[in-house]
C-alpha cells in the first residue's frame, strides 16, 4: 500500500474508495442505526476526539487516519462509488435511496468535508444510472440505480 500511496502523492492523484453505508449498517444492523447510514441521525458519536452524525464520514476518515498514520496528510480521497439500493432487501427502498443519495448530492455540491479534513471537500460519484438486472449476487445489487430497466426515475434527486 505505500507504494500505491507514494505514487498517488507524487502524481497529485487521488485516493478513490467505494462507500457504502447501506453493506455497512445491513452487516451490522446491531450496532449501525438505518438513520446513522442516511445521515438522518440526530446524536454524534465520538472517535478519537472528533464527532460524527454519519457512516459516510466516518468511513472516509478511516481511510483518511490510515494514509497520514502512514506519513501520507495531502492525498485526496474520492468517492468513486456509492449509493442506496431502492429494491430487494430491508431498507433497500425508493425512499431510502432518495434520502441518501440526495444528502450526498448536497454535501458534494456543498463543498462538504469530514470532522478530519472540514475544509476539503469530496468528490463523489454515484451509483448507478439505471438497475442492473444482469448482475449477480444479491437481489439489492440489482437495484441501485437512479432509473430502473424502463427508464424510468425510481426517485428524485436534486443535482443543483
Amino acid at each position: 500500500m505505500i507504494p500505491l500511496l507514494q505514487f498517488l502523492e507524487q502524481s497529485d492523484s487521488p485516493f478513490m474508495v467505494n462507500v457504502y453505508p447501506f453493506f455497512s449498517y445491513i452487516n451490522n444492523k446491531k450496532d449501525i442505526g438505518l438513520d446513522y447510514a442516511l445521515f438522518e441521525n440526530q446524536g454524534v458519536m465520538l472517535d478519537n476526539g472528533l464527532f460524527y452524525d454519519n457512516l459516510f464520514d466516518a468511513t472516509l476518515d478511516s481511510f483518511v487516519a490510515a494514509m497520514e498514520r502512514e506519513g501520507f496528510r495531502g492525498v485526496r480521497v474520492v468517492v468513486s462509488e456509492t449509493g442506496w439500493p431502492t429494491d430487494g432487501g430491508e431498507a433497500a427502498s425508493p425512499e431510502n435511496a432518495r434520502v441518501y443519495n440526495g444528502n450526498v448530492v448536497k454535501r458534494a455540491l456543498g463543498d462538504v468535508g469530514t470532522p478530519m479534513r472540514p475544509s476539503v471537500g469530496v468528490e463523489v460519484f454515484l451509483f448507478d444510472m439505471f438497475d442492473e438486472n444482469g448482475k449477480d449476487g444479491q437481489e439489492y445489487e440489482k437495484h441501485f440505480g437512479v432509473f430502473g430497466l424502463d427508464g424510468i426515475k425510481a426517485y428524485d434527486v436534486n443535482f443543483t
